[in-house]
């Protein structure tokens, strides 16, 4: 019977556990058992073995380890040892905090090596769309919930400010 090589090795001449050396000598023939040895497999010599999101591979003794970049990491749960994207979008990573995404002012994409925002009504984007900040806006002095690009309200008539908060020059009785 075959027996299988430990993980991250392989049999030496792709034999198994014993290997049959046949000597000839002068008066008989002798069959000399020796174990085979196991070889490290060097995992580490495919290009791209750890992935597109890879910085090294490390072979070690039956197995590697493989050096992740930023947005990147080594997924226990897959069990693979090789590094794939981050979901920054997974409900309590950074992206969704940023985004927004719980209050619901803002939806998260997840990219390779990152995210982006995708801000809604009631909130504007900052950070190169990296995050969703919520309108300040006060509620009485505002048309809408609506932000420009760098958060301020759109104001009622007569009303002011970056947040519609007070009355224009010349003018009273905020809140109307």
């Amino acid at each position: 019977p075959i027996k299988q090589a430990d993980e991250g090795y392989r049999w030496e001449n792709n034999l198994s556990t014993l290997t049959c050396l046949i000597e000839k000598g002068p008066e008989n023939v002798t069959a000399i058992w020796t174990p085979a040895r196991q070889l490290d497999i060097d995992e580490c010599e495919e290009v791209g073995f750890c992935g597109v999101g890879s910085v090294s591979c490390l072979n070690t003794p039956g197995s590697f380890t493989c050096t992740c970049r930023d947005g990147y990491h080594v997924n226990a749960e897959s069990n693979t040892g090789k590094c794939e994207d981050i979901n920054e979008c997974a409900i309590g990573a950074i992206g969704y905090s940023r985004c927004l995404a719980k209050e619901r002012l803002g939806t998260c994409s997840n990219l390779q090596n990152g995210y982006r925002c995708s801000c809604l009504s009631g909130s504007y984007a900052a950070l190169d769309n990296r995050k969703c900040t919520a309108c300040n806006c006060t509620i009485t002095g505002v048309s809408s919930q609506v932000c420009d690009r760098e958060g301020s309200c759109l104001c009622l008539d007569r009303v002011t400010g970056s947040d519609c908060s007070r009355c224009e020059e010349g003018y009273t009785n905020f809140p109307i």
